[in-house]
């Protein structure tokens, strides 16, 4: 790996350091349930991809703080790179496109639970200028890979028990037929990161001379690919292989010697783990059974494999609409109801949401545009492009051979994500590994003295530490939001309402909000049904103005498919309860509803009941036959029967029955 650089003796410069491996470490390790060990409990309603964010967030700050002081208050060096100048072509590409986007917000903060928005691409742009600036060192580079290695052992162990039903929490809505989700929350998300770190504990085991440490290099690999294996998440199983494959290439070109007499039993182990898996299916399952698991590689129109073909002709879809901008960063969720295809339901739950396109390119080029994801795919070749020289190099070092497990990583993550989903607990990794490829061939230089003032770095240290503390801001809306889901009467409804004070960007908060003011309303409404004097315009008053605000909420976020089936069923309910002109919103919500989704089951039925209720039978059939054909497991005997009763009783009587 080039010169080493001499040690560095800034307290600040060593701080800067220890936050990125802190990042590192913590950052796989992190949810919610782990700040209570083992409770079961947690305060927080989003329990990964929040505390994930929240360190990736703090240890960002941290070290761009620290580093700050180091180069402008004692004049330290900084790191040149060819590999920087695509970078702010590729954020101000995505300034752009999140200012266009069909929601500003969420494009700029990222989706609930996913938070994949332009924020997180500038924390991952510091990322990998950190990594560059930071990582100056043969020492450093294998120190960050151990710190990758030490984090992904308990994650894997986690992963392993949970495969044998022996869990110590018992998790809340979270089912995944005993595939291994770890500290990720989701099978996926844990298969992504055991691709890098598979990669760098092959390059660990490979590049070792100690044989005691050589012996706990294997033993944390096979806890990866068991784990891996665990998730039986397809696309991370090609990524890994792959990922091994480029790394073990680039070993082999710097003379490194990877089999040894001690590794004899360890490769004979895994391979006897392997088989035992792939022979015994206990299970009887053909998710859980990696017979089945493998074999349906080869049938991509059969099962999960049909509905991720569905995906991806929406997606198709929505860059045909937006091909140069797409509709904004993170914004699938929000755009998916309006190009899923009539047949999607055929293959897929009734209320099936889908918030990523389960294939990263079309995922980016149906939220930045074709233009985004070129740059974006553009911006990685070209990293790996100017440190080619580094690559390639014939240098046998152990540095070096970490740099090849790096770069195997890098290789083996984007081929996992032409089938899957990119997450910052993970993502992270990548331009991290891109900084450690670049790190070598970066140039030093000092800053001239007239930007090295210490009045500078108070300013930098001051917006630092500010960025710092906002990142509280979201786990505090996240805690009332938590309780808001978790409460009722006027604790719910003052908890739901500081959430969204705290975060109003968050489409989530905004929709809980609107469903309990609803709900609230709808409470009073039947609580003054009981009464003799029934509906008083006190309560007819405080029911419209919940009406009204969820009408607002549709106006603010257009996309937001959940909110037009929400006020439908409370207007559905007003028809019922209150005043049978409110059939005549439920046509008009749900007509508008359909106008921008226009494969949508649930508000045709929605829509049919309204017809029906207004005596329109013929309407009403219509839009029941379309919501059967689309989904015909829906449960819609009572309005089949209440539709066939009106066209029993009309004098122009339909001929053709609903079908079955």
């Amino acid at each position: 790996m080039g010169a080493q650089a001499a040690p560095c003796d800034s307290l600040a410069e060593r701080i800067a350091w220890r936050s990125l491996l802190t990042a590192v470490f913590l950052i796989p390790l992190a949810n919610a349930v782990f700040t209570m060990p083992f409770t079961g409990r947690t305060v927080i309603y989003d329990m990964y991809d929040l505390p994930k964010m929240f360190v990736l967030w703090s240890t960002v700050f941290v070290a761009l703080g620290s580093f700050s002081w180091y180069v402008f208050a004692e004049g330290g060096r900084v790191r040149a790179s060819r590999a920087f100048a695509i970078i702010p072509v590729l954020l101000g590409w995505l300034a752009l496109v999140t200012a266009l986007s069909v929601s500003p917000s969420t494009s700029l903060f990222g989706q609930y639970q996913r938070s994949e928005g332009l924020v997180t691409y500038l924390l991952y742009a510091a990322v990998f200028v950190l990594t560059v600036q930071l990582v100056s060192s043969a020492h450093r580079v294998r120190n960050i890979a151990m710190t990758l290695v030490a984090a992904s052992a308990p994650v894997s162990i986690y992963g392993i028990i949970q495969f044998f039903y022996i869990d110590p929490v018992a998790w809340q809505n979270l089912d995944f037929a005993g595939r291994a989700f770890s500290t990720y929350g989701n099978p996926g998300g844990l298969s992504n990161f055991l691709v890098f770190s598979v990669a760098v504990s092959f390059a660990l085991v490979a590049s070792e001379r100690s044989d005691r440490l050589r012996v706990t290099w294997w033993l944390v690999l096979l806890l990866n690919i068991l784990a891996l294996v665990l998730t039986f998440t397809r696309g991370a199983w090609i990524g890994s292989v792959v990922a091994l494959g480029v790394a073990a290439l680039i070993l082999a070109r710097q003379g490194v010697r990877p089999i040894r007499k001690i590794d004899l039993p360890f490769s004979v182990g895994a391979a006897i783990l392997l088989a035992t898996f792939a022979l015994v299916d206990r299970r009887g399952d053909s998710v859980t059974s990696l017979p089945s698991r493998l074999a349906s590689l080869v049938q991509p129109t059969a099962g999960s494999g049909m509905t991720r073909l569905k995906l991806w002709e929406a997606a198709t879809g929505a860059i045909a609409d937006r091909p140069a901008f797409g509709f904004g960063p993170d914004t699938f969720q929000l755009v998916f109801p309006a190009y899923r295809t009539p047949d999607y339901f055929l293959s897929a739950p009734l209320a099936a949401f889908a918030d990523n396109a389960h294939s990263y390119p079309l995922q980016l080029a149906a939220s930045v545009g074709i233009v985004g994801a070129l740059l974006l795919f553009g911006s990685l070749a070209w990293i790996l492009y100017t440190c080619r020289h580094v690559i390639a190099s014939r240098a046998s070092s152990r540095a070096n051979a970490v740099v090849a497990g790096f770069t195997g990583a890098i290789v083996g993550y984007l081929v996992t994500l032409l089938f899957g989903i990119s997450e910052p607990g993970t993502t992270f990794l990548l331009w991290i590994a891109l900084g450690i490829v670049a790190a070598p061939s970066a140039t030093t230089a000092v800053l001239s003295k007239r930007l090295t003032r210490t009045s500078t770095a108070i300013v930098a240290v001051a917006i630092c530490a500010g960025l710092f503390l906002y990142g509280l801001v979201p786990i505090f809306a996240d805690l009332r939001y938590f309780e808001a889901r978790f409460s009722i009467g006027q604790t719910r409804t003052d908890a739901v309402n500081d959430a969204v004070r705290l975060a109003p960007y968050r489409v989530e908060y905004r929709k809980y909000q609107t469903q309990v003011h609803l709900e609230n309303a709808r409470d009073s409404v039947l609580d003054a049904l009981r009464t003799e004097a029934g509906v008083t315009e006190t309560v007819r008053s405080s029911w419209d103005s919940a009406l009204a605000y969820a009408e607002s909420a549709i106006s603010e976020f257009p996309w937001d498919y959940q909110d037009y089936q929400l006020l439908a069923l409370s207007y559905l309910f007003g028809g019922s309860e209150v005043d049978s002109a409110y059939y005549a919103n439920v046509v008009d919500v749900t007509s508008r509803g359909l106008a921008r989704f226009p494969n949508s089951p649930i508000l045709l039925i929605q829509r049919a009941e309204a017809r029906a209720a207004q005596g329109d039978a013929r309407s009403a059939r219509e839009d029941l036959q379309r919501s059967l054909e689309m989904e015909p497991r829906a449960d819609t005997t009572a309005l089949k029967a209440k539709i066939e009763s009106l066209e029993a009783t009309s004098p122009a009587r339909q001929e053709t029955p609903v079908s079955p």
